[in-house]
């Protein structure tokens, strides 16, 4: 039984190391990152055809986690994605996606570097509360009924130190209209957090 434990001990072992080394030849880097912020669900109202009055509701503070994988495109670009689990709404609304970005981004510097992205984001309402997702809520409840999928674009910027830790602020802009019902409201979402993360594995984009 000892020798079964040390075995597979051994082969677990060597498959993370050539794992990593694949990675590194690839200079594919990977990690998580975790942050807080506030969201609000933007509220656009049209009385006719041609005047529209737009106005946010109530914001709250929500939390996202999330995976990162990026691969380096050259000196100064890398191609960044991963899948994050982002808490949003507004007051009494709150959802929760899980949501896969897709950002260029630009990086500059010398010790430590500064960063810009911007790109596409797609996300999959799986919970919350006070919304009622998928269908149009029941009308004893005071839910809001809202479509399961969001998407839109979002914008980041920051810095990652020497040792890979990264302090990021994020903003995203939802845009199709969430509302289930179809009504002169359209609502959509917006956010803007601050996270932070780690990168392993292959270079920053700094040192390259």
């Amino acid at each position: 039984m000892k020798k079964i434990l040390l075995l597979i001990t051994i082969f677990i072992s060597n498959s993370l190391t050539s794992q990593a080394q694949f990675l590194h030849i690839l200079n594919l880097r990977y990690g998580a990152e975790f942050g807080v912020g506030f969201s609000t669900i933007n509220e656009v109202v049209s009385s006719s055809a041609t005047s529209q009055t737009s106005k946010a509701v109530a914001g709250k503070t929500g939390i996202r986690l999330g995976l990162i994988a990026e691969k380096a495109l050259g000196d100064h670009f890398a191609l960044q994605t991963g899948l994050s689990y982002v808490q949003k709404g507004a007051t009494g609304a709150s959802i929760n996606y899980a949501e896969l970005p897709l950002s260029i981004v630009y990086f500059k510097g010398e010790g430590h570097g500064f960063f810009v992205s911007i790109g596409p984001y797609i996300g999959y309402a799986i919970g919350g509360s006070g919304v009622t997702i998928g269908k149009e809520a029941d009308p004893t409840s005071t839910n809001l009924g809202i479509k399961s999928t969001d998407y839109g674009a979002q914008f980041s910027f920051g810095t990652e130190f020497r040792s890979s830790w990264i302090i990021k602020g994020n903003v995203e802009f939802g845009i199709p209209d969430l509302n289930f019902k179809e009504t002169t409201t359209k609502i959509n979402n917006f956010s803007l957090m601050l996270t932070v993360g780690w990168l392993f594995g292959g270079e920053s984009m700094y040192s390259l």
